[in-house]
């Protein structure tokens, strides 16, 4: 019996029968009503409005390999040349690739406990590198050198081209004015001068390399050129503009014979304006250059 006829019999079988109770009990038994809560993977849809701009630009913004990264950062000179959003995405994918091949540097560095003795010694195995040899290969290309070839290709001048935000657009060129820096890796001090405010000033200090990290640390830093309350009268701040990015500690995504890339340490920096300036591009002064940056150092 089906429809209409098995309800009219069901109604005469009993008075408590209800289509709608007979839905309810169905439902309760099966768990429907609580379908969605049995499944691992929830899924959500959203809506995007594709004639935006801001989509328009961020998909416009995407940066899909390390080469083409690096192309844009070699590109972005000043306003004009490349998008800042671009830049900002650049950096970004750069500083992504960066953080995993650390990681797997930091677990391929990982010992096993010794399960065997000889000569009263633990044996002690490393972690197999087939693992991350394969995974090295899935991010591009992109090559993590070892603290001690940072140093290598730290030696000498270089002049800033630009200072980026963590996210958004909000890059900063230096294309306009000349501040540089300078290190010497052998006897791990630098040298700096750039503009502070309306002013210029100069610095030095010691270096300190954190190999685990690619942290590099300056300390004892002095400064030289404009006194104090000129340089407050101006606007100068030790934690914004060149000043900052020749004190703070900078981690170095990568360093080779054109562009020295940087970026604030994770939890180094505090407060409302901790992703400001998150990124530094450096470009190594050529040859040309080199009696214009020892006139200013």
């Amino acid at each position: 019996l089906y429809g209409l006829e098995a309800m009219e019999i069901m109604r005469d079988v009993s008075s408590d029968f209800s289509r709608q109770k007979i839905k309810n009990t169905f439902i309760d038994a099966t768990g429907l009503r609580d379908i969605a809560r049995n499944f691992d993977d929830v899924y959500q849809t959203a809506y995007v409005d594709l004639d935006s701009g801001f989509y328009k630009r961020l998909t416009e913004s995407v940066v899909r390999s390390n080469r083409e990264a690096r192309q844009i950062l070699l590109k972005a000179t000043g306003k004009g040349e490349i998008g800042r959003m671009k830049v900002v995405q650049a950096l970004r994918s750069l500083a992504r690739h960066f953080d995993d091949a650390l990681e797997m540097e930091r677990e391929s560095e990982k010992r096993r406990e010794p399960t065997a003795f000889l000569n009263g010694k633990p044996i002690v195995t490393t972690v197999q590198a087939t693992a991350i040899d394969s995974a090295v290969s899935k991010l591009d290309e992109f090559v993590l050198a070892s603290p001690q070839q940072m140093m290598k290709n730290l030696e000498g001048p270089w002049r800033l081209q630009l200072l980026a935000d963590k996210q958004g657009d909000g890059v900063s060129f230096f294309n306009t004015t000349t501040a540089i820096q300078q290190f010497s890796t052998e006897k791990m001090v630098f040298i700096a001068a750039g503009p502070s405010g309306l002013t210029s000033i100069k610095c030095s200090g010691k270096l300190e390399m954190d190999n685990s990290k690619r942290v590099l640390v300056r300390s004892e830093i002095r400064t030289e050129g404009g006194a104090g309350s000129i340089l407050g009268l101006f606007g100068s701040n030790k934690n914004s503009g060149f000043l900052a990015a020749v004190s703070r500690q900078q981690q170095i995504i990568s360093v080779d014979s054109a562009l020295l890339i940087t970026k604030s340490p994770a939890g180094s920096r505090k407060g409302k304006d901790a992703d400001k300036e998150h990124f530094a591009v450096w470009r190594r002064v050529s040859e040309g250059e080199t009696k214009t940056v020892e006139t200013n150092l």
